[in-house]
């Protein structure tokens, strides 16, 4: 699991991509999004998140967690999840950190030296997914 999850991305301005997963490919975002209910946007994101999660079929991620490991797929006007887990409420507070600090909100370099230190130990089960959006415009 992510300590920050991945950047959200701004679907509004960004082109059709091609995501494969270990059976199948797919294009994202789907072409009618901006005409889903809020719900519905975030059902379809934690349905493909658990399509590209599966291994076989089954889940390999825990429920609760999938949508901080596959953030980067959720639209922009989603209705919020609920922040049920310590763990959940921790890589929120780390992405707001990083987030403020792109920003210019906060200069403390010690947080991002911290942040920096564990890259080398962090989840990278959606890199090859993210390598497709690279570049992309990033949301805060």
């Amino acid at each position: 699991m992510p300590l920050v999850p991945p950047a959200r991305r701004n679907w509004d301005r960004l082109p059709t991509v091609q995501f494969k997963g270990p059976s199948f490919t797919m294009d994202w975002p789907p072409k009618a999004w901006r005409l889903m209910s809020p719900a519905k946007r975030l059902a379809v994101a934690q349905h493909v998140a658990n399509m590209l999660d599966s291994v076989e079929g089954i889940p390999v991620t825990d429920p609760d967690q999938i949508m901080d490991k596959f953030n980067f797929l959720i639209f922009p006007g989603t209705i919020p999840q609920p922040r049920t887990s310590s763990e959940r409420r921790m890589r929120i507070s780390n992405y707001c950190l990083l987030s403020d600090m792109v920003k210019g909100r906060n200069t403390k370099q010690l947080i991002l030296q911290m942040v920096e230190q564990t890259f080398v130990h962090r989840d990278t089960s959606t890199d090859e997914l993210l390598t497709v959006i690279e570049g992309m415009e990033i949301s805060f």
